[in-house]
C-alpha cells in the first residue's frame, strides 16, 4: 500500500511539472554556457562520413542523460540535446525522435544505474547486478529497434502499405528466432550449432532490405535459414511426439 501511494504520488500532474522543469534548466544551462551546441556541432561533423558512429555515440548520449531519470524527463531531455544531431543529416524526424526516446528509456535497465532494474531486483529478492545483467541480455530488442527505426521508417508506418507490413512480418521473426537462440530453447533445447544458426537468421531478417544495395538478399536468406531450422525443429517434435 505504501508503495502504490508513491507511486501514485509521482504520477501526479505537478509531479511531472517539477520534472519537466529541472530537465529545462538542465537543457537551459546548456545551453546558455555552449556546450549543446558545441556537442552537436562536432557529431554533425562526424556523422557526415560515417552515419553509423554517430548513431552510435548519439545511443551513448541518451542513455548518459537518461540515467537516473523518469520516462518524461528522458524525453525532454533527450530530444531537444540529442535528436537535434539526427535531424541535421536529414533523417525522418519521428524515426530520430524515437531513436533517441528508447536510447534515453534504455538508461533504465543499463549499467551502472539501471534503475528499473535495482527495483525489480528489491521486490523480487535477488541480487542487483545480476538482474541488471539479465535484464541488459533480455532487453536487447530495446537496442536494437531505434536502429530498425532509422534505417527503415515503414516500421513506424512511414512509407507504402506493401512494405510496411513486410518490414513489420520481418522485424517480428527477427526478434523472435534472434531471442530463441539467445535463449538457446525453441520447442527444445538448441545445441550451440542451432543456436547460432538461429540468431545469424534472426540478425538477417532484422536487417532493414532497403538499408543497403544487397540488403534485400541477405533478408531472403534469413528467411530461407529460418523456415529450414524451424521445419526441422518441428519434424523433430513430431517424432517425439509419435514415439
Amino acid at each position: 500500500m505504501a508503495r502504490q501511494s508513491a507511486i501514485d504520488r509521482l504520477l501526479r500532474p505537478e509531479s511531472v511539472a517539477i520534472i519537466g522543469a529541472m530537465a529545462g534548466l538542465i537543457i537551459g544551462i546548456l545551453g546558455a554556457t555552449g556546450p549543446g551546441e558545441a556537442l552537436t556541432q562536432a557529431l554533425v561533423t562526424i556523422g557526415e562520413g560515417n552515419l553509423a558512429l554517430l548513431l552510435g555515440i548519439t545511443a551513448i548520449i541518451c542513455i548518459i542523460l537518461g540515467m537516473g531519470m523518469p520516462t518524461t524527463a528522458i524525453y525532454l531531455l533527450v530530444s531537444i540535446i540529442a535528436a537535434s544531431l539526427l535531424v541535421k543529416l536529414g533523417i525522418n524526424p519521428l524515426a530520430e525522435h524515437m531513436y533517441v526516446f528508447y536510447f534515453g528509456i534504455v538508461s533504465l535497465i543499463t549499467p551502472p544505474v539501471a534503475i528499473a532494474a535495482f527495483v525489480a531486483a528489491n521486490l523480487a529478492g535477488a541480487t542487483p547486478m545480476a538482474t541488471t545483467v539479465t535484464a541488459v541480455r533480455l532487453g536487447w530488442t530495446a537496442r536494437v529497434v531505434p536502429l530498425m527505426f532509422v534505417l527503415s521508417p515503414n516500421l513506424i508506418v512511414q512509407g507504402e502499405t506493401g512494405y510496411i507490413i513486410i518490414a513489420f512480418v520481418t522485424a517480428v521473426a527477427g526478434v523472435w528466432v534472434t531471442t530463441c537462440g539467445i535463449q538457446g530453447y525453441f520447442i527444445r533445447p538448441l545445441g550451440l550449432i542451432w543456436r547460432t544458426g538461429f540468431m545469424a537468421a534472426g540478425i538477417m531478417l532484422l536487417i532493414p532490405s532497403e538499408s543497403f544495395s544487397s540488403a534485400i538478399y541477405v533478408e531472403i536468406t534469413g528467411i530461407v535459414l529460418t523456415v529450414i531450422m524451424v521445419g526441422r525443429e518441428l519434424l523433430a517434435k513430431r517424432r517425439l511426439s509419435a514415439a
